[in-house]
């Protein structure tokens, strides 16, 4: 071999050495990325996926999950785009457009939505929440007639989808059919314990102006679920989830004002959807709230919010964020310092003071957290208070979440023939995923949590030597092993090929009343 020769072979396999590392650290941030939406982090999930997405524009599935951490940060725009950039560039990927479909109905594009869902089951016939979405879009628009086949598609998948069932029961009464509707809706109700299932057949009853006693009974329930759930996670550190929980409280209010409105109870219904407006103002709160006063014959008060003046508490320009726990009995309002200027952190006592005081549409034990915003101009000029609204709270920590920057290193194969995702291995995913029915035992303990198991993804799709990581007893871990055994993937690829991959899967438990879904 020539000197020139032997430069040049050098020179090629120390090329292919770097594009091989290249390709393996851009698979590390792509799984990072993944795993990160996964595990909820999504400023994460944007800090990793942005960069695979600029290196590799035709990412098999990077633009997907990038889309979905849009979404949860409520980046609408940037979900949608993502999204459609996913199918321009694999027009089939199974999981994105029930995505975009949902990104397009909170944009209010209705039509393409609804497309969107349509898309979705096409390419996945067996996703139940596309079934859901599509047929709940339906009777928003009031289009009844074709949500009925449509969820009770659903429903015959999984008889347990609460989704699926309150919205066929909604399609029942909106086209006269109160007997089947109501069964429907009672069932769900006396079968589920969870606020929001309560909540769900509360205001659907409520908007036909149905069984408004019982509309009555389950969003007091829900009512007094979501505020003893706040009240303790108040009295912890406060997280998005905390925030959360504010923002379904102030909706289980509105809706519990809905049905005394329906009912002709003009006064209670005011003070429930004041109180729901006053934590979380948005369209239907609103709306609400105007119809009263319209019933009243009376002209509605501005809803408008503005900044509230906090004096000049500070020379310098400088801006921090708190929380203000309020409760009603005893007042008080307890305020801690988030993140921002440290020069603002002392200033807690003039925040806690004119932080508006929430309110409280009714003695039941509750606490409400707020996100206020302290902002000094600078030059002399005053500071002000910004409440924000319980949704903003809530996007604007998700969004305020630091990304964790370490991506740990590829794992290699445990045994041959076996294999991780990444560095040329694509992860299986899921295309056909039952949830777990309950345990007795769990069941009547109204024990609820999350199992993590190991296994293995053959080239087939099916699933093998499944192990358990995280227990939680009570027989929960039989049955989410029984679930997963069910479950179908679409296999992992490794140079073109199906091969056997390991991955991990999350098994979530919800609490009920009887053995069911999630």
């Amino acid at each position: 071999m020539s000197m020139r020769l032997a430069r040049f072979v050098l020179a090629i396999c120390l090329l292919s050495s770097v594009l091989s590392a290249e390709e393996t650290a851009l698979e590390r941030a792509a799984r990072a990325g993944r795993q990160a939406v996964y595990d909820r982090a999504h400023t994460t999930a944007v800090y990793f996926l942005k960069d695979v997405v600029t290196a590799d524009p035709q990412h098999p599935a990077a633009w997907k999950f990038l889309c979905r951490a849009y979404l949860a940060l409520g980046q609408v725009d940037a979900a949608i785009d993502a999204c459609r950039k996913q199918i321009d560039a694999h027009p089939d990927t199974r999981d994105v457009y029930g995505t975009l479909g949902q990104a397009l109905w909170q944009k209010g594009q209705r039509d393409e939505a609804i497309d969107a869902f349509r898309r979705q089951i096409d390419i996945s016939p067996r996703d139940i929440s596309a079934y859901g979405d599509l047929g709940r879009s339906y009777c928003e628009l009031g289009r009844y007639e074709e949500a009925v086949p449509v969820l009770e598609k659903a429903v015959a998948m999984h008889p347990y989808y609460d989704v699926g069932q309150a919205s066929l029961g909604d399609a029942h009464l909106g086209l006269g059919h109160i007997d089947q509707g109501l069964a429907i809706l009672n069932k769900l109700a006396q079968d589920q314990s969870r606020p929001d299932a309560l909540n769900r057949v509360a205001y659907i009853l409520a908007s036909h102006r149905v069984g408004l006693d019982l509309a009555q009974q389950y969003a007091e329930g829900a009512v007094t679920g979501a505020a003893t759930e706040l009240q303790e996670r108040a009295e912890q550190a406060i997280s998005t989830s905390t925030l959360q929980f504010m923002v379904s409280l102030a909706k289980y209010w509105d809706t519990l004002g809905w049905v005394h409105f329906q009912r002709g109870n003009l006064d209670a219904a005011e003070k429930f959807i004041a109180a729901a407006w006053s934590a979380n103002p948005d369209g239907p709160v609103g709306d609400h709230l105007v119809q009263i006063y319209q019933r009243r014959g009376q002209k509605p008060p501005s809803l408008a919010a503005h900044p509230i003046p906090a004096g000049k508490l500070f020379a310098e320009k400088a801006s921090a964020d708190f929380y203000v726990v309020q409760a009603q009995k005893p007042p008080l309002a307890e305020v801690r310092f988030i993140r921002g200027d440290e020069s603002l952190r002392p200033f807690t006592k003039a925040v806690q003071d004119r932080t508006p005081t929430g309110v409280f549409p009714d003695v039941t034990p509750a606490k409400l957290v707020r996100r206020v915003t302290l902002t000094c101009p600078g030059e002399g000029r005053d500071c002000s208070i910004d409440v924000l609204t319980a949704s903003a709270a809530v996007f604007a920590e998700l969004n305020a979440i630091p990304p964790n920057t370490q991506v740990a290193s590829e794992p290699l194969p445990e045994k041959p023939g076996v294999y991780r995702a990444g560095g040329g291995v694509t992860p299986p995913v899921p295309t056909y995923s039952p949830p777990p029915e309950y345990s007795e035992e769990a069941r009547k303990a109204k024990y609820q949590g999350t199992v993590v198991l190991k296994l293995e993804v053959d080239p087939t799709g099916h699933t093998r030597n499944i192990q358990v990581v995280r227990s939680l007893g009570m027989g929960l871990d039989e049955k989410a092993i029984e679930a997963v055994n069910k479950w179908e993937f679409r296999p992992g690829i490794k140079d073109g090929k199906p091969v056997t991959v390991t991955v991990s899967v999350e098994v979530n438990f919800r609490l009920m009343t009887r053995p069911s879904g999630q």
